[in-house]
């Protein structure tokens, strides 16, 4: 069985009042949840990490002009798409 991050949260919630040993889906869902959160934390570590980009976008693109959208994305290619996936990533 291979359940969602969400799913996961929903049979936890569920199992709140549960006696005795935890089930294998109570276990599942408990990975489940740890790994999310772990992605989770990796992944906005990055956003964080990268947050400068924006600036220099805004700096370099927008108000300056001394290079263009495309440009920029050309040359931050790398960066910009490691934010989209970090993004991605992110389950709440």
């Amino acid at each position: 069985m291979s359940m969602t991050y969400h799913q996961a949260r929903e049979l936890i919630a569920l199992s709140a009042e549960h006696d005795g040993d935890p089930t294998p889906e109570m276990v599942e869902a408990t990975n489940v949840i740890v790994d999310q959160t772990r992605i989770n934390k990796q992944s906005d570590a990055y956003l964080s990490k990268t947050d400068w980009i924006a600036a220099k976008y805004t700096d370099e693109v927008v108000i300056n002009q001394i290079t263009t959208d495309a440009d920029f994305k050309a040359k931050y290619a790398d960066v910009l798409t490691k934010r989209q996936q970090a993004r991605d990533a992110i389950v709440k």
